[in-house]
């Protein structure tokens, strides 16, 4: 990256966000069919909406891959804070969960995958199955989501460059991951809202830190 843009790597996070939501949105858009749907219903629906289904994992993947970079801007100012054991932590921890939350959605794009590559329909059995492997991928998302959050928490609350408050929020948030009934909140909603606010933080920072250098 150009040093003149590095100053913006954080806000990758931002877009991380947004990209995510958008892939939530289209996958979202179409009649999906319900939990309870029967295999054949679910077949039914991969075959006719392969095409939304790959531009919704499309969105989604490369909000993936911007969550990354923006862990290597978090990662760096952890370093700079001197928590590198805990920057080591955070990045391995935080792209396992962004690898977990695409996964979500890719037994789905492979039921597409199967009708647009193959030309074939799945049976009824292999479309169940394929739905129900997304809560597997949940699960492990929101257990990759403890360690990650809880290793933030730490080395924001030690830090001394880093805003204490914001560090005991990230731990409120690792315990809402850590408990059943309310975890999928804390992965679904507490983790994009807390990347905005990381990723707003460290770009305000950055900008500070420029200037005082200028002067």
């Amino acid at each position: 990256m150009p040093k003149h843009l590095e100053r913006f790597a954080p806000l990758t996070g931002v877009l991380a966000v947004v990209l995510w939501a958008i892939g939530v949105a289209i996958g979202e858009s179409g009649d999906n069919p319900p939990d309870n749907a029967p295999g054949a219903e679910i077949a039914a629906w991969m075959d006719g909406s392969s095409g939304r289904i790959m531009l919704s994992i499309t969105f989604l993947g490369i909000g993936s891959a911007a969550f990354i970079w923006f862990l290597g801007s978090l990662a760096e100012h952890f370093r700079t804070d001197g928590e590198g054991r805990l920057a080591t932590v955070v990045v391995a921890c935080g792209a396992a969960v962004a690898t977990m939350f695409t996964c979500l959605f890719a037994p789905t794009a492979a039921g597409a995958l199967a009708f647009d590559n193959l030309d074939r329909t799945l049976s009824p059995q292999a479309a169940e199955t394929l739905m129900v492997l997304s809560d597997g991928f949940f699960v492990v998302a929101e257990f990759l989501a403890v360690g990650f959050a809880g290793a933030a928490a730490v080395a924001l609350i030690r830090g001394k460059g880093s805003p204490s408050w914001f560090g005991w929020i990230t731990a409120l948030l690792a315990v809402v991951l850590m408990v059943g009934p309310i975890g999928w909140a804390g992965l679904i909603f507490g983790m994009p809202l807390w990347t905005l606010g990381a990723s707003i933080w460290l770009f305000v920072r950055g900008g500070r830190g420029t200037e005082a250098s200028a002067a």
